[in-house]
């Protein structure tokens, strides 16, 4: 089958989406499927950029063919342009989130089969969230009917979206787990990590009030904040000025997996997540989650029958949550063992796996 994946930007650095994407070609590529990418010639975290109209990517599992195209307008709201981009030639659509170029998109497809990954939506933040509820209930479903099969890559977006659209299938999204996989022999739960970039609906700023909280009673905790993204943007800047803090912006596959190999625990205030990645590999390095109770995170705070729970949801806008969470895990639990069931855990969300279910759902759709 001969696949094209449309998704708004992709260099594979970006990380987030456009690795999934790029993971998920891997897999289908082994599975006998042609992959390739139509997205927009522009970053926009680097809008000055004009990338190349054609590329061929050299993977080490076989090559994927870029076309790009421009698209005038702004982050949230742009007009692409198609041209004469011959969309007949593809058996399966394969479109990635919901943003503005579904509207473009449909009249150029005809009746081509449409498979459509949610990606959290466009709900990652709380700006215009009345508008956007108002175009989710009002406006979506007439451009989502098209589709024959939406994927929703969490709990929350199945959620979310399964009401509205009844063809929507729950597909966890797929991470690289052997990539972050190590034998660990003890534990340092003095050491938290968090791996994200800088936005609001991460609410970095009350994970770092609730750090402060735990710096106080125990003086050998340390927090490392990996992620791009401005610094210190909304954040006041005394609470990035805080001992045991080092914020590393982002950093190199390696490292990043030497830091989660170091850290005890894998933190999290975000309000809203669409899969929840970052924890995911986190996890998959050993790291036992501490997270905001969100519909994604309770997809990784579990208790495993006879083994006790993989780590613990809270509400990071109550004072001394953290703590309090810190210390339960501290005395309760072996962590070292708990750290293992992690790491299995995650092999849940092992690529192999969510590539067969992608092939399945092509079939479906066809």
């Amino acid at each position: 089958m001969r696949i094209l994946h449309v998704v708004r930007q992709f260099w594979p650095s970006t990380g987030g989406m456009e690795q999934f994407v790029l993971e998920l070609c891997k897999e289908l590529f082994k599975a006998g499927h042609q992959s390739e990418i139509l997205t927009l010639n522009r970053l926009f975290s680097n809008r000055s950029q004009t990338l190349a109209a054609q590329e061929v990517l050299q993977q080490s599992w076989g090559t994927l063919k870029i076309h790009r195209i421009s698209a005038p307008g702004m982050t949230s709201l742009f007009w692409p342009r198609f041209g004469d981009f011959d969309f007949m030639a593809y058996d399966l659509i394969h479109y990635h989130c919901v943003d503005a170029m579904l509207p473009f998109l449909l009249p150029k497809i005809g009746l081509k089969p449409l498979v459509v990954t949610t990606h959290g939506g466009w709900f990652h933040t709380d700006r215009m969230l009345f508008l956007k509820n108002m175009l989710f209930v009002g406006v979506l479903p007439h451009y989502l009917k098209r589709a024959q099969k939406i994927a929703a890559c969490s709990v929350a977006d199945y959620l979310r979206f399964s009401p509205l659209f009844p063809n929507t299938e729950l597909l966890p999204n797929g991470i690289n787990w052997q990539g972050f996989e190590c034998e660990r022999q003890s534990i340092n739960p003095y050491c938290l990590v968090h791996v994200a970039a800088n936005r609001p609906s991460k609410r970095i700023d009350l994970l770092l009030s609730r750090f402060l909280e735990l710096k106080q009673k125990y003086p050998q905790a340390e927090l490392h904040l990996i992620g791009g993204g401005n610094w210190p943007g909304h954040i006041h800047p005394s609470l990035l000025n805080q001992a045991g803090l080092t914020v590393h912006g982002e950093v190199p596959h390696e490292q990043l997996k030497n830091l989660l190999v170091g850290a005890g625990f894998v933190v999290s205030a975000s309000r809203y997540e669409g899969f929840g990645l970052a924890v995911a590999e986190a996890m998959a390095a050993g790291c036992i989650p501490i997270l905001q109770d969100n519909e994604a995170y309770r997809a990784f705070v579990m208790d495993i029958p006879n083994q006790g729970r993989t780590g613990r949801l809270i509400d990071y806008s109550v004072p001394s949550s953290l703590l309090a969470a810190f210390e339960d895990l501290l005395t309760t639990q072996n962590l070292l063992e708990i750290s293992h069931l992690c790491r299995k855990l995650t092999q849940v969300f092992d690529w192999e796996k969510v590539g067969k279910l992608y092939s399945d759902l092509y079939l479906k759709a066809t």
